[in-house]
């Protein structure tokens, strides 16, 4: 049984679609633009439609798209970004830990006055 890869955006049909790449896209079909212009009522309202900016992860449409992603998907790749920058810096931390553990071990103890008796 061949696998569906809801990524692409695909109709039921041959041909249907743009069989375009949306790694984001979550839905089995057509992406949004694809769907819209498919329910569009007229040949003015399919060409309003394939000028509205399309975000190249999900595929969602928006007037306000900016760089071709979507907020959502902006949102993802920097939180995705923000987990990575923090397991790298907590593995870079076990890392040199024992180095500087040494390190602080091999220095001679300081002398402090802690309010004990003047000498």
């Amino acid at each position: 049984m061949a696998t569906v890869d809801i990524s692409r955006g695909q109709g039921t049909n041959v041909g249907d679609g743009c069989n375009g790449g949306f790694p984001n896209k979550n839905t089995l079909g057509l992406c949004q633009k694809c769907h819209s212009l498919e329910t569009a009522k007229d040949e003015e309202e399919r060409t309003r439609l394939d000028n509205i900016p399309q975000c190249l992860e999900c595929g969602t449409l928006g007037k306000h798209i900016k760089n071709n992603k979507c907020g959502s998907c902006s949102r993802k790749e920097t939180d995705e970004a923000t987990q990575r920058n923090a397991s790298q810096a907590k593995n870079a931390a076990i890392i040199a830990r024992p180095g500087a553990w040494t390190i602080r071990n091999q220095q001679p103890p300081r002398a402090t006055n802690r309010g004990g008796p003047e000498e």
